[in-house]
């Protein structure tokens, strides 16, 4: 490349940063006066696999609504979610941190956000004057003692009739999104959304579930999840149905996110038709995704680290900034660091988490983000390779670059797996011995040791969950 072609690259690329600079002005990132603070709107989804929505390529006609918000918006073409289950990820979304340096590394009353002693994204708005809301149905964030409704003014987990959990639908949820909406007037507020739905068991509308395929509603897995004909551990690591009813209950996964983008797309309308749109940063985003018979799991999260768990959307849409696709990996704890630049939050506190690009002329960044599993659990005690107990028997991934390392605990000595997602997206092929992958393993290994010098004590156990929380997350596959 000759000179004179360097300086007009260099030119076009300060040009452009100059331009998101001047558009994020007056929301706080520029070196402008902000007009006006912005308001934000974080909608999550409970178990979304980023690669079943059509803005990451899905096939199926199941997110016409997300998608065109993606057309506005910037995507995240390779976030990843620091655990595949939800109160870690909700725990390292709301603090910048990865979820041991919070304590919240499991599910369980001992490991909720309030005992963190990091400032939550709630509290930052909170402090600087935004109305705070919430409306949440997963059973394991509804309940206050788990400290995810810290900093939130109104922390709404029921639905108008009372209902809970898996009564608390996604319809329900954007019915009292939009009555916040509409109260907060002019005020600048911060209001978290977050949806169910696509969690087992897979109950959606029935209108839903025919447009998939499916129009009884239901297959035979759903059915023995509900009523508990079988052990949960037999559905999630045997798969032995009929490969008719697996295809019918994958059907009714797409169902539930058919269902949740039309109420996702109700709310987003909304916000636009109020005039809120234009002051507005909107962040959609997925805790974590679900394996619907991928690598031996059915039907479940928690337990693995490849790709249909960890690989989540995020999606931005920030008044000003252009719509852009962006690659490398960025993670869930990137979010509230972002959030602090772009609303001028003040954000003092150190944090694992880095700047979101907004632009691909800032450069996609060769980056390694980190993940850990769930701890072995004795409920679950047929699940494969995992059983060593305690944080350090869990699996841990580190992703560089579009190559993956996996850590496996094992009695007689770690099991390493990794896979070149970039040319094996489905993670069919480890190339463990390879030695740039062998070369990711002390990287892996000393975020592993980081994290457990850094890990808070547990204390001692708080009250016992009460009857009808224990029935919600029963209900769920979470007890038995």
């Amino acid at each position: 490349m000759n000179r004179s072609a360097k300086w007009s690259i260099s030119v076009v690329i300060a040009f452009a940063v100059a331009l998101a600079a001047l558009a994020l002005s007056r929301f706080g990132s520029g070196t402008g006066t902000p007009t006006a603070p912005p308001s934000l709107l974080l909608i999550v989804v409970d178990t979304l696999r980023a690669d079943h929505l059509g803005l990451y390529g899905y096939d199926r006609q199941i997110s016409a609504n997300l998608d065109r918000f993606a057309t506005a918006a910037v995507v995240y073409e390779d976030a990843i979610t620091p655990a595949p289950f939800t109160m870690p990820a909700m725990a390292a979304l709301f603090t910048g941190l990865y979820p041991d340096r919070t304590g919240v590394t499991n599910h369980s009353p001992r490991h909720g956000l309030g005992r963190a002693t990091a400032t939550t994204l709630a509290e930052l708005t909170g402090a600087a004057g935004y109305r705070t809301a919430a409306v949440v149905s997963n059973p394991w964030l509804s309940n206050r003692s788990m400290g995810f409704d810290r900093g939130f003014e109104s922390y709404l987990v029921r639905g108008p009739d009372g209902e809970r959990s898996r009564d608390f639908s996604a319809a329900l949820i954007a019915e009292a999104a939009l009555g916040l909406l509409a109260d907060m007037g002019e005020d600048p507020f911060f209001l978290w959304i977050h949806m169910l739905d696509p969690h087992m068991p897979y109950q959606p509308p029935a209108a839903a579930a025919a447009r998939m395929g499916n129009p009884s509603a239901s297959s035979a897995v759903v059915r023995d999840f509900v009523s508990e004909a079988r052990n949960k551990q037999d559905i999630y690591f045997s798969g032995d149905y009929p490969p008719a009813e697996i295809a019918a209950t994958r059907a009714l996964y797409d169902a539930e996110i058919l269902h949740v983008d039309e109420q996702v797309g109700r709310i987003l309308a909304a916000l636009d038709e109020s005039g809120r749109g234009n002051d507005t940063i909107v962040v959609f985003a997925a805790d974590h995704g679900e394996s619907l018979g991928d690598h031996g799991l059915y039907f479940a999260h928690d337990f693995t680290l490849y790709d249909e768990l960890l690989h989540v959307p995020l999606v931005v849409r920030v008044p000003g900034v252009a719509p852009a696709r962006i690659g490398g990996e960025v993670s869930l704890i990137d979010v509230l660091p972002s959030l602090c630049e772009w609303m001028r939050l003040s954000c003092a506190e150190p944090m694992d988490g880095r700047l979101l690009p907004l632009s691909p002329l800032q450069g996609e960044e060769v980056r390694t983000v980190f993940a850990a599993s769930v701890p072995y659990r004795k409920r679950y005690d047929r699940a494969p390779r995992l059983s060593l107990p305690g944080p350090d028997g869990r699996w841990t991934m580190a992703r560089s670059n579009g190559l993956k390392v996996i850590r496996i605990p094992r009695p007689q000595g770690p099991l390493w797996e990794a896979y070149d997602t970039d040319r094996d997206p489905g993670e069919a092929t480890d190339i463990a011995s390879r030695e740039d992958l062998m070369a990711m393993r002390p990287a892996l290994t000393s975020w592993m040791a980081q994290m457990k010098a850094s890990r808070p004590p547990e204390t001692a156990a708080p009250p016992p969950l009460g009857k009808a929380t224990r029935e919600r997350l029963r209900a769920l596959g979470y007890l038995r």
